[in-house]
């Protein structure tokens, strides 16, 4: 005889499985199951109304009783579950936990095998087809998968979804969405096909227009690109976002050595372009020098789209507005005795602070705060606005 190796108990078995009863004493109901396995698994059963009774009282007040062992495969264990389901009509029975008389259990696989073959009723079918007409709703409709779908950018048309995903390395399921609620999908705006011909064939998708996000977008000034928001801006030009934003409320600031402006501002005032200068017209720091690489540059601006930091950040940086400075006029470096710094200085070096009304210089922000028992937040705020803390005047050394 066959003998199969249980994992629970790590021994053989001459039983694949086995067909049982469930009884809770507590009221007579009963419950036929069937299970792949051995016999001290555990396993109590998996239908809706036994689980729910389990939760409810407990495992404790049921009995178990093995009717039928199985020394088959899976299949036939379930097909004798199925008649003793049948015979007892379990169904029906108000005594009964089972809400079928099926031995199909949990695997698809096996359910599929049971059903291979059995035509769906005639009934139920024009049952279906009658509540797909009435929900107006036709094979295909609003599928990318089954009709056609156009790249925007270029016009191109494609038959189905799947195409259109295999041309940009995307997915149906994006493009399913850009079609349905105006999103990008790899940066391309989509659109069913008849609904774009109907529309006029629109550069965008209208859905996008009228959403929310569509407010966030920003131009670049120096070549006319549309970047979604600010962050994809700023990641390309590895600068920070809120940078980027401010410099879009001021046409007269730059950032990344370029001017930017909001999409829906720049559409109302004619898609003007702006190229950042070579020069300030008020060039009054006259060369601009990085500590941290000794690199001298001829203004703030030359400055700012090699380094991709903001012009009016180097600006601070220049007039002493920054914790630790980076960049500094000729003048200044020079009278200091040209100073090269490092990556470490930048990050960690505190900065050392005056009173200018006794002269005495401390070490950082922090040790001239505790001098007049005040917060180190305070006096930065003070030393940045340049005004008194607590009634005594501070700067930088």
């Amino acid at each position: 005889m066959m003998k199969f190796f249980c994992k629970c108990c790590q021994t053989e078995h001459p039983y694949s499985g086995f067909v049982y009863k469930l009884t809770n004493k507590l009221n007579s109901k009963w419950y036929i199951g069937s299970h792949s396995g051995c016999i001290d698994d555990g396993y109590l059963g998996s239908g809706i109304a036994l689980r729910r009774a389990i939760n409810k009282y407990g495992t404790k007040v049921f009995e178990r009783e093995i009717l039928f062992y199985s020394y088959s495969n899976q299949e036939y264990l379930l097909n004798i579950e199925e008649i003793i389901l049948i015979k007892l009509k379990a169904r029906e029975d108000p005594r009964s936990y089972n809400l079928k008389n099926k031995g199909i259990g949990q695997d698809p696989e096996i359910a599929r095998r049971l059903n291979l073959g059995k035509k769906i009723p005639r009934h139920i079918v024009e049952k279906q087809r009658k509540a797909l007409i009435e929900s107006e709703k036709v094979k295909g409709s609003n599928n990318p998968r089954s009709q056609k779908v156009v790249r925007l950018d270029t016009e191109e048309v494609f038959e189905y979804g799947r195409l259109a995903a295999g041309a940009i390395n995307g997915t149906e399921v994006g493009i399913s969405e850009a079609c349905h609620k105006g999103y990008t999908h790899r940066g391309i705006f989509w659109m069913f096909y008849d609904e774009w011909l109907e529309l006029g064939r629109p550069l965008e998708n209208p859905r996008y227009s009228e959403s929310g996000k569509s407010k966030w977008r920003i131009v670049r000034l120096s070549d006319g690109q549309v970047f979604e928001n600010a962050s994809i801006a700023a990641r390309e030009y590895n600068l920070s976002p809120s940078h980027l934003s401010e410099s879009c409320n001021n046409i007269n600031h730059s950032c990344g050595g370029h001017h930017w402006m909001k999409y829906n501002e720049w559409k109302k005032q004619g898609e003007p372009l702006k190229i950042l200068s070579d020069f300030r017209s008020n060039n009054k720091y006259g060369y601009v020098i990085d500590m941290l690489s000794g690199t001298k540059y001829k203004s703030s601006i030359e400055c700012s789209k090699e380094t991709k930091i903001s012009d009016v950040t180097i600006c601070k940086h220049i007039n002493n507005l920054i914790k630790n400075r980076r960049f500094i006029s000729e003048t200044e470096w020079i009278r200091i005795g040209l100073p090269i710094l490092d990556q470490y200085f930048l990050t960690h070096q505190p900065r050392e602070v005056i009173n200018v009304e006794t002269g005495k210089i401390f070490k950082s922000i922090k040790e001239a705060a505790r001098s007049i028992k005040g917060s180190t937040p305070g006096l930065h705020t003070a030393l940045k606005h340049k005004r008194k803390y607590k009634g005594v005047k501070f700067n930088y050394k």
